[in-house]
């Protein structure tokens, strides 16, 4: 899908940026995470959550040069991203947003969601980073674990739950299998390179597979209901036309 595509693009300028550390590539950064506003929701505050973590890690380690960079393309981001975010304000602050909240199933609640595979990829990163210390991207694989986490739970400081299952599907799976890819090549690298190869292959055919998979069970479910909710699309499009503004039309469904 469009949004996990735009995920990699933005993970592929964040490594990017570990490894040139230029201005450009910081700016570009920033520029993804602004866009992502206009673009969906759940995928602009996965990338401000990933910021957000990267930018906790590099301070926790005293990499503060680099924390201010990602800072930097953190307000960049923001301030592309302001008339959007404006707007989901503004949204919130409609009498009818409570009306609104309700029917697409949003629930006010404090409690935490804990993943279980998250806590089992988690568990592997951490031993792999206890005898691969110098790995040098081992900070960008621990904001991508912390965001997951920080996305699934913000309803602990927000108190309004924005669909959990919704960002573990779409975003948190793939975060998981990039991390696991990742830790899998750094160590077969050196090792048995054959079949680092092999894992990596394979987890890729896992994706693709299991993505076409998704796509076609979402189709067979929704398109008979699709096909349903369009049979009033006819008379309605005569309405539209041939009907005076602001008519009422009242009829035996």
């Amino acid at each position: 899908v469009l949004y996990e595509v735009f995920l990699l693009a933005f993970l592929h300028v964040l490594i990017t940026c570990a490894n040139r550390k230029t201005r450009r590539w910081y700016a570009l950064l920033g520029a993804l995470f602004g866009l992502s506003w206009y673009f969906y929701i759940y995928l602009a505050t996965l990338i401000g959550a990933i910021l957000g973590s990267i930018i906790l890690i590099e301070l926790i380690s005293k990499r503060f040069q680099s924390a201010l960079h990602h800072v930097s393309s953190l307000a960049f981001g923001l301030l592309i991203g302001a008339p959007a975010i404006y707007s989901l304000y503004a949204i919130t602050q409609s009498p009818y947003y409570g009306l609104f909240v309700g029917p697409i199933g949003l629930e006010h609640t404090h409690a935490p969601y804990l993943h279980i595979p998250w806590l089992v990829v988690t568990a592997l990163f951490a031993l792999f980073w206890y005898f691969n210390r110098s790995y040098q991207h081992a900070s960008v694989l621990a904001s991508l674990l912390l965001a997951a986490f920080v996305v699934a739970n913000q309803q602990v400081l927000t108190g309004l739950s924005l669909h959990p299952g919704h960002f573990i599907t779409y975003f948190c799976i793939p975060l998981y299998i990039i991390v696991l890819t990742a830790i899998a090549g750094e160590y077969f690298k050196t090792r048995l390179r054959l079949v680092g190869s092999f894992i990596k292959c394979l987890v890729v055919a896992y994706v693709v597979v299991g993505a076409c998979f998704i796509q076609y069970s979402s189709y067979a479910y929704w398109a008979p209901r699709t096909v349903t909710m369009q049979r009033d699309s006819a008379p309605l499009s005569w309405l539209n036309e041939h009907a005076p503004a602001e008519s009422v039309v009242m009829a035996n469904h």
